[in-house]
């Protein structure tokens, strides 16, 4: 068993979810939304895990974080999914620029598309300030 993934106790049940994803979903290609809805799926049909997850599961920290589109509307791969706390820091132009860049990527069929750099380093220091250890010289 790979370390951060718990077993799943029925994988024929979990290939029948991700497929599920693509004609139900209508998430054909891999994401992290795509195996989000496969597990709720997978959860729902009654499939079960067995060990126990890691604390470091990149699907979790992405749910925990709450990924969205600016709008909170759904993508269909034209608009830029983000975390919270970077849509919260990104000026109204910012948003219009990412979200272009995205439809213009989507519309030549690449499905991960670089933001602007700006854009890019807003969220680089979101990804910084998750990351750095926690202070230890506050009261307890």
């Amino acid at each position: 068993m790979s370390r951060g993934i718990a077993k799943k106790t029925d994988p024929a049940l979990w290939e029948k979810c991700k497929v599920l994803a693509c004609k139900e979903g209508k998430m054909c290609k891999h994401s992290a939304r795509k195996m989000q809805w496969a597990v709720q799926c997978y959860k729902s049909k009654g499939g079960r895990y067995v060990g126990k997850k890691d604390s470091s599961n990149k699907l979790h920290q992405w749910t925990k974080q709450k990924w969205r589109t600016a709008s909170g509307k759904k993508s269909k791969g034209r608009l830029r999914y983000l975390p919270d706390k970077v849509w919260d820091a990104l000026s109204p132009e910012q948003i219009r620029r990412t979200n272009r860049s995205k439809r213009e990527g989507f519309r030549k069929g690449n499905q991960w598309v670089k933001q602007p750099k700006d854009v890019a380093d807003i969220a680089s220091k979101h990804r910084q300030l998750r990351r750095s250890p926690r202070r230890m010289d506050g009261p307890s």
